[in-house]
């Protein structure tokens, strides 16, 4: 809280000085920086000034409210928010009217310790973010809403979404739903949240429901996040042609179809751009990483895979990328590891580097499958790839077929024991799999203010 001398350029009298310092402590002003919003407080008003003795009621008038450089601190709670006006009064939800700057966002936050609920009740969006910039959401459970629980659009930059536990997401029949929208994002941060349970007219088994779903978003990092009980996970619909995502550190368990794809919306959508996804978990997933990109008006160049583990049917599956690199991966894949898709009237594959991966008892590569299609069964078979056109190099050269030897899969814990293989084995001395530096916490660890459903 700042403090701003009663005078600059007089002296105030003893008395007065005297009086002040034995008066009742009453706060005339909120800080410049930090807002509070308490419903549970009887004395709450959106009328307040937003002090700590004196709340608003709801987190509206916080987000009608705030500029650059000021926080709100949510107390404990159940908020339903579903403001119908500016912007977009076709949209009902809780509606940010002003953008942070770089090295001063706006941020929404859960006071430290307290459980805050922004319960939609299935009538309008969460936090809806059109054409602003700059804005932390840290700490809440957010749940029963339309289209998204954070639904950014119309290019903004710079949103950061931390620390939530988003679920039971809906939207119509047709629609595309995420638990994060993030529509046109640009710089933009999802992190360490929990987000499970995502539908399209009621069911999660829709090909338009994501953990993370976005058109055009880009420079953005999504990481630390456990996703589940959702028909994908992160679900980067059409590139803006500018660079990619780099999805890292995340749990993808129990999904219904895939971990991560790339597609697009229609035929001539630009290429996608240097992705990246490393240090990921893929378990019980039928597709971990997937690109359906051939339609694209330009090229699709640059998706570098590493430093994952693949407990999944498929682990790999691309259609029209090129610039692909594949390393330091452990696939304990049922079916294949690595499948290129050919499409004649697309564009073509092309792998640049595989090798340091280890296959967990078993390799089975497949490339150009429905077009001249050639089956790898062995190590020995994959380094011969080196003579097609669709992989470069020596293909696992230093790979391995053996034993991953993780400490305990069936419960979701796949460190290295320490005679594993893997330890030491990676593309550059690391280990292979998702602890490239020897281990740690089982990651990612779920909110710690929010109740786990």
């Amino acid at each position: 809280m700042k403090y701003v001398p009663l005078s600059r350029h007089f002296i105030v009298p003893f008395v007065t000085l005297l009086l002040l310092m034995t008066a009742p402590q009453v706060a005339l002003s909120v800080s410049g920086d930090t807002f509070y919003v308490d419903a549970g407080d009887p004395s709450s008003s959106d009328s307040n000034d937003g002090s700590e003795s004196r709340p608003w009621k709801t987190i509206q008038k916080a987000a009608s409210t705030l500029t650059a450089g000021e926080t709100v601190l949510v107390k404990a709670g159940t908020y339903t928010e579903l403001y119908s006006g500016y912007p977009n009064t076709g949209i009902t939800g809780l509606k940010l009217q002003n953008s942070g700057t770089a090295d001063a966002p706006i941020t929404f936050k859960a006071y430290p310790g307290d459980h805050v609920v922004i319960d939609q009740q299935h009538q309008g969006t969460g936090f809806y973010i059109l054409q602003r910039n700059h804005i932390v959401i840290d700490g809440f459970e957010i749940k029963n809403a339309r289209s998204g629980g954070v639904y950014t659009t119309d290019s903004p930059e710079g949103i950061v979404v931390k620390n939530n536990h988003i679920h039971h997401i809906d939207g119509s029949t047709g629609g595309n739903v995420g638990g994060v929208k993030f529509d046109d994002c640009g710089y933009c941060t999802v992190d360490g949240n929990r987000i499970h349970d995502i539908f399209v007219g009621g069911t999660a088994y829709n090909q338009n429901v994501a953990g993370v779903h976005s058109f055009d978003m880009h420079h953005t990092t999504i990481s630390n996040n456990e996703f589940s009980n959702i028909y994908r996970g992160v679900y980067h619909k059409r590139s803006s042609g500018q660079k990619g995502v780099t999805i890292r550190n995340n749990t993808f368990r129990n999904l219904y179809n895939t971990g991560v794809i790339y597609s697009v919306a229609g035929t001539g959508d630009a290429g996608h751009k240097d992705q990246e996804v490393y240090e990921n978990i893929f378990d019980n997933v039928p597709t971990g990483v997937k690109s359906t990109v051939w339609e694209t008006s330009t090229v699709n160049d640059g998706l570098s895979i590493y430093n994952n583990v693949f407990n999944t049917k498929t682990a790999i599956s691309l259609a029209g990328h090129q610039g692909v690199e594949i390393w330091n991966n452990i696939f304990l894949s049922s079916g294949e590891q690595i499948v290129t898709i050919y499409h004649s009237n697309g564009w073509d594959n092309r792998i640049d580097y595989s090798d340091h991966n280890l296959y967990d008892n078993a390799l089975s590569n497949i490339l150009e499958r429905y077009g001249n299609e050639h089956t790898f069964g062995s190590l020995e078979a994959w380094h011969d790839a080196a003579n097609t056109s669709w992989v470069a190099g020596s293909p696992g050269a230093n790979s391995l077929v053996d034993s991953s030897d993780c400490v305990n899969p069936s419960a979701g814990d796949y460190q290295l024991l320490d005679t594993s293989v893997a330890k030491g084995a990676g593309r550059y001395g690391d280990d292979i799999g998702a602890y490239p530096n020897g281990g740690g916490s089982i990651r990612p660890q779920p909110p710690t203010n929010v109740i786990a459903q």
